[in-house]
């Protein structure tokens, strides 16, 4: 997390992990004794507890329905104010400051650097899925007066993403060859629906975890505000009963707000980025035109999941002039019908992610 100095890492506004642990540990250490103390005034001797009762309780509600609320109330607010004050700074990933020299190779699929890259879904990792495919000779597209037609080319591998082999399954489950229609229409609509689905259920739920350390202490509120309730003259099992599940539900939305990126979140993301930078700001080695343009292929899915398609095309696009060679005239393998090249699958790749919005 960069943008702070030294000066400025305090609980208020502190972006190191280890400045906000502290403070998450204070927070949440405080937070249940103040409200201990805040119930033994409100349930202690009988002046302070008809002077508390008096000014807090709603006038109109009887001192259980008060303690309920109340206790509800400090519940709410305790998981509210942590998200306000760590969960969203929590949520920011640090960036990596200057790229390699050399591109590296990365360890996770297109599709699923598109989604470390953004930690969310992106119509580049459809695309990015099936160049990917494409460039591994299982899949082919050409141009079609409607669209595309993406055609089966060769069985699915059992050494290729879970995300490519279910996209792979789910192309060809009738056919070997599906129309995808520019305008967004047709059966593909659905394809896109399935992958969204399987990429957040797959890769989604492994982006962030509950902060244990917030939660359980949350757990110790509800605990004390049900004792403060057991503890309220007049209570009944209407009052145990609507404390209980309210606090349920506040526990349950809690688990869900105090959340923080998990090692499989953060390490993926930092690679995607600094993949990313290599793609964008590294110089192309001056190869022969076959080791340029393998290594051009090779790398071209990823560009497109992490939006660096162009920086990619341009820069290999200058090595091959160098080398004498027209990028226009280059024919890619798996694009039959395609024009102009390497600058072709530019828009190849951005016409696709545009026509897979259409289907949002």
């Amino acid at each position: 997390m960069k943008g702070r100095n030294k000066d400025d890492q305090t609980c208020a506004g502190g972006s190191q992990d280890v400045t906000d642990r502290r403070c998450i540990a204070v927070f949440s250490a405080l937070t249940p004794a103040l409200v201990s103390v805040f119930f033994m005034l409100l349930l202690g001797p009988a002046p302070a507890n008809a002077a508390i009762s008096e000014h807090l309780l709603f006038p109109d509600l009887s001192p259980p329905w008060g303690v309920v609320i109340i206790a509800l109330l400090l519940l709410a607010a305790y998981f509210v104010l942590f998200f306000l004050l760590f969960g969203v700074r929590s949520s920011v990933l640090e960036k990596p400051e200057t790229p390699s020299k050399e591109v590296s190779e990365f360890s996770f699929s297109p599709a699923e650097a598109g989604y470390l890259f953004r930690l969310e879904y992106d119509d580049t990792c459809l695309v990015a899925a099936l160049i990917h495919l494409a460039h591994q000779g299982i899949l082919s597209i050409s141009d079609h007066h409607l669209g595309w037609m993406i055609h089966r080319e060769s069985p699915c591998p059992g050494t290729v993403a879970p995300e490519e082999r279910f996209l792979y399954q789910n192309l060809f489950r009738k056919k070997p060859s599906m129309l995808l229609e520019s305008n967004g229409g047709g059966d593909f609509r659905q394809v896109r629906r399935n992958f969204v689905r399987f990429l957040n259920n797959h890769y989604g739920r492994l982006l962030s975890k509950p902060r244990m350390e917030v939660f359980l202490p949350g757990v110790v509120l509800a605990v004390l505000g049900g004792i403060a309730l057991a503890a309220t003259p007049g209570k009944s099992l209407v009052h145990i009963g609507t404390y209980t599940g309210g606090a349920a539900v506040i526990l349950l939305a809690g688990a869900f707000i105090v959340t923080h990126p998990t090692s499989y979140a953060r390490r993926g993301n930092l690679e995607a980025e600094a993949l990313r930078q290599h793609l964008t700001a590294v110089q192309i080695p001056r190869q022969s035109v076959v080791k340029t343009l393998l290594r051009f292929y090779a790398h071209l899915a990823y560009a497109v999941a992490l939006d660096a398609a162009r920086w990619w095309i341009a820069r290999n696009s200058e090595t091959l002039h160098s080398l004498g060679e027209d990028p226009a005239q280059v024919e890619t393998p798996w694009y039959t019908d395609g024009r102009n090249g390497l600058p072709g699958l530019i828009t190849l790749a951005e016409n696709l992610a545009e026509t897979f919005r259409k289907m949002a």
